[in-house]
Protein backbone atom coordinates (compact mmCIF):
# COMPACT_ATOMS: atom_id res chain seq x y z
CA UNK A 1 0.00 0.00 0.00
CA UNK A 2 2.86 2.76 0.80
CA UNK A 3 4.46 1.63 -2.19
CA UNK A 4 1.26 2.19 -4.27
CA UNK A 5 1.09 5.15 -2.88
CA UNK A 6 4.62 6.44 -3.03
CA UNK A 7 4.60 5.75 -6.99
CA UNK A 8 1.27 7.84 -6.96
CA UNK A 9 2.75 10.97 -5.85
CA UNK A 10 5.77 10.76 -7.52
CA UNK A 11 4.25 10.11 -10.75
CA UNK A 12 1.71 13.08 -9.60
CA UNK A 13 4.92 15.06 -9.13
CA UNK A 14 6.27 14.24 -12.68
CA UNK A 15 3.31 14.92 -14.26
CA UNK A 16 3.21 18.45 -12.75
CA UNK A 17 6.81 19.23 -13.77
CA UNK A 18 6.55 18.25 -17.22
CA UNK A 19 3.78 20.17 -18.15
CA UNK A 20 3.54 20.94 -21.84
CA UNK A 21 2.02 24.04 -23.19
CA UNK A 22 -0.55 23.78 -26.11
CA UNK A 23 -1.92 27.48 -26.27
CA UNK A 24 0.62 30.51 -26.91
CA UNK A 25 0.31 34.01 -27.55
CA UNK A 26 1.94 36.55 -28.51
CA UNK A 27 1.19 40.69 -28.51
CA UNK A 28 1.84 42.05 -31.91
CA UNK A 29 3.25 45.43 -32.00
CA UNK A 30 4.77 46.09 -35.38
CA UNK A 31 2.79 45.81 -38.55
CA UNK A 32 3.36 45.54 -41.76
CA UNK A 33 0.43 45.65 -44.32
CA UNK A 34 0.34 45.15 -48.37
CA UNK A 35 -0.96 48.04 -49.50
CA UNK A 36 -3.62 46.69 -51.59
CA UNK A 37 -5.58 45.17 -48.63
CA UNK A 38 -8.31 47.17 -47.14
CA UNK A 39 -6.73 48.27 -44.35
CA UNK A 40 -3.27 49.74 -43.37
CA UNK A 41 -0.87 50.43 -40.55
CA UNK A 42 -2.71 53.03 -39.20
CA UNK A 43 -5.94 51.33 -39.17
CA UNK A 44 -4.79 48.61 -36.59
CA UNK A 45 -5.21 49.38 -32.64
CA UNK A 46 -4.13 45.79 -31.70
CA UNK A 47 -2.99 42.55 -32.60
CA UNK A 48 -2.41 39.40 -31.45
CA UNK A 49 -1.58 35.51 -33.01
CA UNK A 50 -2.38 32.59 -30.88
CA UNK A 51 -0.78 29.24 -31.45
CA UNK A 52 -2.75 26.46 -30.48
CA UNK A 53 -0.79 23.23 -30.55
CA UNK A 54 -3.51 20.54 -29.25
CA UNK A 55 -5.88 22.17 -31.33
CA UNK A 56 -3.50 22.25 -34.12
CA UNK A 57 -4.64 25.87 -35.22
CA UNK A 58 -3.07 29.71 -35.27
CA UNK A 59 -4.98 32.34 -35.21
CA UNK A 60 -4.14 35.91 -35.97
CA UNK A 61 -6.55 38.79 -34.51
CA UNK A 62 -6.41 42.47 -35.68
CA UNK A 63 -8.41 45.02 -34.17
CA UNK A 64 -9.23 48.01 -36.55
CA UNK A 65 -9.92 51.43 -35.78
CA UNK A 66 -14.36 52.29 -36.72
CA UNK A 67 -14.75 53.85 -40.01
CA UNK A 68 -17.29 56.49 -40.21
CA UNK A 69 -18.00 57.82 -43.56
CA UNK A 70 -16.81 61.81 -43.74
CA UNK A 71 -18.81 64.74 -42.95
CA UNK A 72 -21.36 62.04 -41.00
CA UNK A 73 -22.54 61.79 -37.80
CA UNK A 74 -20.72 58.27 -36.75
CA UNK A 75 -22.03 55.42 -33.68
CA UNK A 76 -19.45 53.16 -34.93
CA UNK A 77 -17.46 53.06 -31.27
CA UNK A 78 -16.40 49.55 -31.60
CA UNK A 79 -13.66 48.61 -32.96
CA UNK A 80 -14.00 46.05 -36.33
CA UNK A 81 -12.37 42.86 -36.05
CA UNK A 82 -10.62 40.95 -39.06
CA UNK A 83 -9.63 37.37 -37.96
CA UNK A 84 -7.68 34.44 -40.07
CA UNK A 85 -8.35 30.99 -38.39
CA UNK A 86 -6.24 28.35 -40.29
CA UNK A 87 -5.29 24.33 -39.49
CA UNK A 88 -1.81 24.06 -38.13
CA UNK A 89 -0.33 21.97 -41.37
CA UNK A 90 3.60 22.18 -40.15
CA UNK A 91 5.66 22.19 -37.36
CA UNK A 92 9.10 22.58 -37.84
CA UNK A 93 12.69 24.06 -35.78
CA UNK A 94 15.05 25.45 -38.05
CA UNK A 95 19.12 25.23 -38.04
CA UNK A 96 18.75 28.46 -35.66
CA UNK A 97 17.09 26.67 -33.06
CA UNK A 98 13.78 28.53 -34.20
CA UNK A 99 10.56 26.79 -33.84
CA UNK A 100 8.12 27.26 -36.73
CA UNK A 101 4.65 26.82 -37.55
CA UNK A 102 2.62 27.19 -40.49
CA UNK A 103 -1.05 26.71 -41.03
CA UNK A 104 -3.15 27.05 -43.85
CA UNK A 105 -6.61 25.28 -45.67
CA UNK A 106 -6.78 21.70 -46.33
CA UNK A 107 -8.20 22.12 -50.25
CA UNK A 108 -7.06 24.36 -52.41
CA UNK A 109 -9.67 27.04 -53.58
CA UNK A 110 -8.20 29.50 -56.72
CA UNK A 111 -10.62 32.89 -55.78
CA UNK A 112 -8.26 32.53 -52.61
CA UNK A 113 -5.59 30.83 -50.54
CA UNK A 114 -4.50 32.18 -47.41
CA UNK A 115 -1.19 30.93 -45.57
CA UNK A 116 0.10 31.71 -42.01
CA UNK A 117 3.38 31.00 -40.92
CA UNK A 118 4.85 32.13 -37.25
CA UNK A 119 8.41 31.81 -36.45
CA UNK A 120 8.97 31.70 -32.23
CA UNK A 121 12.72 33.90 -32.59
CA UNK A 122 13.28 33.06 -28.81
CA UNK A 123 15.93 30.15 -28.60
CA UNK A 124 17.22 31.57 -32.18
CA UNK A 125 20.90 30.54 -31.47
CA UNK A 126 22.51 31.93 -34.71
CA UNK A 127 24.05 35.47 -34.80
CA UNK A 128 22.17 38.37 -36.87
CA UNK A 129 23.32 41.69 -37.71
CA UNK A 130 19.60 42.70 -36.01
CA UNK A 131 17.90 41.95 -33.26
CA UNK A 132 14.80 39.71 -33.75
CA UNK A 133 11.62 40.34 -32.57
CA UNK A 134 10.63 37.25 -30.19
CA UNK A 135 7.51 36.06 -32.94
CA UNK A 136 7.35 37.11 -36.34
CA UNK A 137 4.09 36.13 -38.36
CA UNK A 138 3.48 36.12 -42.14
CA UNK A 139 0.14 36.40 -44.02
CA UNK A 140 0.07 35.89 -47.70
CA UNK A 141 -3.09 35.61 -50.00
CA UNK A 142 -2.71 33.91 -53.57
CA UNK A 143 -5.17 33.72 -56.08
CA UNK A 144 -5.33 31.92 -59.40
CA UNK A 145 -4.36 28.82 -61.18
CA UNK A 146 -0.88 28.88 -60.43
CA UNK A 147 -1.07 30.49 -56.79
CA UNK A 148 0.67 33.35 -57.21
CA UNK A 149 1.39 35.31 -54.16
CA UNK A 150 -1.47 38.35 -53.83
CA UNK A 151 -0.75 40.06 -50.84
CA UNK A 152 1.69 39.47 -48.19
CA UNK A 153 1.73 41.35 -44.75
CA UNK A 154 4.33 40.34 -42.08
CA UNK A 155 3.91 41.28 -38.20
CA UNK A 156 6.06 41.14 -35.07
CA UNK A 157 5.34 40.40 -31.75
CA UNK A 158 5.80 39.78 -28.01
CA UNK A 159 7.56 36.22 -27.34
CA UNK A 160 5.10 33.52 -27.51
CA UNK A 161 3.71 32.72 -23.66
Amino acid sequence: MTILLSLILSLSQFSNATVIQSEATSVLNRFYIDDSLPYQEKDIISGTVIVNKSKRYILLELSLRPTCPVGRVCAAIMPELRIVKLPITKIGRSMCNTDVYMAQPRRYNKSLYETLTVVDNTNNKCPTFAPLSPTEVSYETYSGDNLEIKTFSKFEGSRLE
